[in-house]
């Protein structure tokens, strides 16, 4: 039963990884890679503990206003990425301290847009499967959450890396526009 578990592993990590999930930590991580994969990991492993635990409810409940909620989220997420002022580098003390609430406001960002963008996703849904195939929901819970901070992990560095090669307004205005492609065509599949 053990090779069960190393499945779900990689099941959830291979399908989180072209999720717009990853859309959204590849955009915000060049700003602070650790606040953001660190905010990130916190909703994907809470969103985890809610598959295991709500099971099929959940999904059969919520799935209309999730819906919603993830369209309205994400068109809101682009247009605050295409608005947003660009990050400014000043070294005085009013300047850090404007900083300190940007990665505050980072890191709250960050987790409430992967966690309500998280709802009814692919992954989800798996890890709902799984918990219902496997024995031990705790260990469900464990390897789903890791699979999904690995991901979210290779998330941030792609969105790094892209930094070297992309201006920060670049990078974001390329996300705002994915977050818009993805919220538009979520909105006309109708789900």
């Amino acid at each position: 039963m053990t090779w069960a578990y190393g499945v779900c592993f990689l099941s959830i990590f291979l399908a989180e990884l072209p999720d717009k999930t990853s859309i959204l930590v590849m955009t915000l991580a060049p700003r602070q890679k650790r606040l953001v994969w660190l905010a990130a990991s916190a909703a994907l492993s809470l969103q985890a503990a809610l598959a295991v635990a709500a099971g099929r409810l959940l999904a059969a409940w919520a799935s209309p206003w999730v819906h919603v909620a993830e369209v309205l989220l994400l068109l809101g997420f682009a247009a605050w990425l295409w608005f947003r002022p660009p990050d400014e580098d000043d070294e005085d003390e009013e300047a850090a301290a404007a900083r300190a609430v940007r990665r505050r406001q980072l890191l709250l960002s960050a987790f409430l847009a992967v966690f309500v963008a998280e709802f009814g996703d692919l992954t989800q849904v798996a890890i709902l499967s799984w918990s219902t195939r496997l024995p031990v929901a705790g260990w469900v819970w464990a390897v789903s959450s890791a699979a999904l901070l690995a991901a979210a992990y290779v998330s941030a560095t792609a969105g790094v890396l892209l930094h070297r090669v992309l201006s920060l307004q670049a990078l974001t205005r390329i996300g705002a526009v994915a977050m818009a492609a993805v919220g538009v065509w979520m909105l006309l599949a109708g789900g």
